[in-house]
């Protein structure tokens, strides 16, 4: 399975302080309960692609937030004071995530509009996409757990991962995600790269009448349509890994 099966971008702009590499996921998934799945800080499976390009899984291996949950029990000892959050979080709202054809958007051939939940289909292949862009709103924030704190937590460990995590897989040969992106409103514009045809134009109205309200399509022009989502809590829509060998 390629990663294009489950992200449409691996590399994001660094303009709101995302790192290069970002995986962007086709499905957002909608965190109803954060306290039992929080997706930072787990270990995710990585999917190593001879001659290809080898991409994490996103869905935790072993307990969610396992890191995090480790740096909570050893806080005294890594000098982590009690009052200090275990991770930053940064407001991105009015921010913006554009993706181009040939250049960061790896999208496929299906029609299933990326960045937004439900599968939704238009009845064009995401071919034709020239550009996708996130217009991020009120509630969007990344979350990331800082580089000094899982430094730290390897070197109370001499660096070596059997000690540090005794959980029955080798933690070196998968990955730990240390920042999310959230966002509770916010928009995907599609562009493409010619003008869609009346019966995609004539898809939109449709699509919206099998939708609720925090989920809607509208018409830009001939070339571009809009998904705008409103939701009570956030949507992961992407995110970062680091591997145990560069902790420190």
């Amino acid at each position: 399975m390629p990663y294009t099966d489950l992200y449409f971008s691996r590399k994001v702009s660094n303009s709101l302080g995302f790192a290069r590499k970002l995986w962007m996921l086709k499905l957002p998934r909608l965190i109803n309960e954060p306290e039992e799945f929080n997706f930072l800080g787990s270990i995710v499976e990585e999917i190593d692609i001879f001659l290809g390009v080898s991409y994490p899984l996103p869905f935790p291996m072993t307990t969610p937030a396992i890191m995090l949950k480790r740096l909570a029990a050893e806080r005294e000892t890594l000098n982590i004071p009690p009052e200090q959050s275990l991770f930053l979080s940064q407001s991105v709202v009015g921010g913006n995530i554009s993706m181009q054809a040939a250049k960061n958007l790896d999208v496929g051939i299906e029609a299933t509009l990326p960045g937004i939940p439900g599968g939704i289909d238009i009845g064009v292949s995401n071919e034709k996409l020239a550009k996708v862009t996130l217009t991020l709103s009120e509630g969007a924030e990344i979350q990331l757990i800082p580089t000094d704190y899982l430094a730290r937590f390897a070197k109370r460990y001499d660096g070596d991962d059997d000690q540090a995590f005794d959980i029955g897989i080798n933690v070196s040969d998968h990955l730990f995600v240390n920042m999310i992106l959230l966002a509770k409103n916010y928009a995907v514009s599609y562009q493409y790269k010619e003008s869609l045809s009346a019966q995609a134009q004539a898809e939109i109205p449709l699509t919206n009448n099998q939708l609720g309200p925090k989920l809607q399509l509208q018409s830009v022009n001939e070339y571009a349509v809009e998904a705008k989502i409103e939701q009570d809590v956030p949507y992961l829509l992407g995110f970062k890994t680091i591997d145990w060998d560069d902790f420190d």
